[in-house]
């Protein structure tokens, strides 16, 4: 079972850290989201879109509807609906997802 106390363990050790891909120019990166395959998926502020890194090392970028993506969350009952803000124009865009989005552990 998950630790769903809210504290923080250690910190990894440098040399166990590694980063799963560069992303090609310049970018800000805002909210994180990972789905059921690894798959990291990161609000990208500049491009305007959602930058994706998987575990294997793959970079790929899907661009949304603004310039200015400040959140992507999972949810519905398979968990394959994402659920982008989008701080440029204040609208929420939703899209399915091809896996399943992983739960956070808190929410309502």
């Amino acid at each position: 079972m998950a630790d769903t106390s809210g504290e923080t363990g250690p910190l990894a050790s440098s040399t166990s850290i590694r980063a799963l891909g560069p992303i090609p120019g310049v970018e800000y990166l805002d909210s994180v989201a990972v789905d059921s395959e690894g798959v990291v998926c990161v609000g990208a502020l500049k491009q305007g879109g959602i930058s994706c890194f998987h575990p294997d090392g793959r970079y790929w970028f899907i661009k949304a509807p603004d310039d200015f993506i400040t959140n992507v969350c999972f949810g519905g009952e398979d968990m394959r609906d994402v659920w982008i803000t989008a701080g440029a124009t204040g609208k929420l865009f939703k899209g399915r997802w091809p896996d399943p989005g992983l739960p956070i552990p808190y929410y309502a």
